[in-house]
């Protein structure tokens, strides 16, 4: 198995002046990251979701931190299988620095990640159909699973399993006149994994802010549900 992507994503009511927190942001999470790029976009340009602030990290720029006027992500690529610990070092250190820039309260929270699994896996679409308990037909080419699950009137867990075929080089020139297409044998086959935790069915029920005191456990949670699903499909 192997975790492509991990990202932590929080919400929280708009700052139009995001850009005055820069100094802050550069300082809390310089242990992993460089000196922040700014983004400013023309007047008609009222996109709060648009990337205001983005830093990428120190070694290979395999992690990113990105503010937009309501919302912070921290972005992970190539995670160590269960090897969580700088992110949640990250996150606690975001969430600091989310209450030094006056955010007592967030809207909603959330944890998702893209795993793939390449290992022993030699029909994908039979692999897939087999764990959600369809049957296989010899003529099935690709199949795919999703399903969207709530749990304790807090979390959604959305979740979709996919067959995948990696094809390398699928048109290759030979020459100026011959064309050879990629043989059946080249191809490798694959199991795409995606998944977002996140507490927002609490804010949809309640239409109440969480605390950002409350943040650190609800994240905790969520890792604990992702660790378990990754399990329950053996990934």
């Amino acid at each position: 198995m192997s975790i492509k992507t991990l990202q932590y994503n929080i919400k929280f009511e708009t700052i139009p002046n995001i850009h005055r927190f820069l100094n802050v942001i550069e300082d809390k999470m310089s242990e992993w990251y460089s000196a922040p790029n700014v983004f400013s976009y023309p007047p008609n340009v009222q996109s709060v979701d648009a990337p205001r602030i983005v830093l990428y990290s120190k070694n290979e720029a395999k992690s990113q931190v990105i503010f937009s006027q309501l919302s912070a992500s921290i972005i992970e690529q190539d995670v160590e299988n269960g090897k969580y610990e700088v992110l949640e070092k990250k996150i606690k250190k975001l969430h600091e620095l989310l209450k030094e820039m006056n955010i007592k309260d967030y809207l909603f929270l959330g944890l998702s990640a893209t795993v793939e699994k390449r290992d022993e896996v030699e029909n994908a679409a039979k692999w897939v159909c087999d764990k959600v308990g369809k049957e296989y037909e010899d003529d099935v080419y690709e199949s795919a699973f999703a399903l969207v699950r709530k749990r304790e009137k807090q979390f959604f867990i959305n979740e979709k399993i996919s067959s995948q075929k990696d094809i390398p080089n699928s048109l290759g020139l030979v020459s100026d006149n011959f064309i050879t297409f990629t043989n059946k044998k080249d191809i490798k086959d694959f199991i795409l994994y995606e998944i977002d935790i996140n507490d927002r069915l609490n804010y949809i029920e309640t239409a109440e802010k969480t605390s950002m005191d409350d943040a650190e456990s609800r994240y905790e949670i969520i890792s604990q549900i992702l660790d378990e699903k990754l399990k329950d499909w053996s990934l």
